[in-house]
């Protein structure tokens, strides 16, 4: 930009963006359910553990939780790193075996993992086609039980249904939350 050049408004047209001062948050043709924000996103990975060093190293951000064997996961291992806003897991499964918690909801559940979704098979086979690739973005919703309906309703294939998850030691924050997957 060229000296003495003042910036203008954007003006909505057919053809132009929609300036910041037009964006409409809320649209009730469109949106289904409540959405506050993203929350996350899911990197699978190969191997979560070296995958999240790099990722920490590179760009600053602190590891703000940990699911693995050390913490009672069999099935998988997951390192969260964290910078404001910003959130980022990295997730790896690890070798498929008769012995891991594979199968329905409910075992996974027993079997004490964090997300009763995940699925070894699922995440190997994704990881072979895709290597390391965002497996998951996760938004924060005001119903997670109304958002998973609209969403199925509305041609989304369910994946995890609503779980409600609580704190299973004294080492977790207090509260709880509600968990589905399309």
């Amino acid at each position: 930009s060229g000296a003495g050049e003042t910036t203008r408004p954007m003006i909505q047209t057919k053809d132009k963006l929609v300036g910041a001062a037009n964006f409409k948050r809320v649209n009730p043709l469109s949106d289904r359910f409540d959405v506050k924000k993203f929350h996350h996103i899911e990197v699978f990975c190969g191997d979560a553990n070296n995958t999240y060093r790099r990722f920490s190293a590179g760009l600053g951000m602190k590891l703000v939780a940990k699911s693995d064997n050390t913490t009672g996961n069999s099935a998988y291992s997951s390192y969260v790193l964290n910078s404001g806003d910003l959130t980022f897991a990295f997730s790896a499964p690890y070798g498929l075996s008769p012995e891991g918690p594979q199968g329905e909801e409910e075992e996974r559940e027993k079997a004490g993992l964090p997300n009763p979704g995940f699925d070894g098979e699922d995440a190997h086979a994704f990881f072979r086609k895709h290597g390391l690739a965002v497996k998951a973005v996760g938004v924060l919703v005001s119903d997670a039980e109304e958002a998973y309906n609209q969403a199925v309703a509305n041609g989304a294939v369910g994946k995890l249904k609503p779980t409600l998850r609580k704190p299973t030691s004294a080492d977790e924050p207090e509260g709880e939350m509600m968990l589905s997957e399309i």
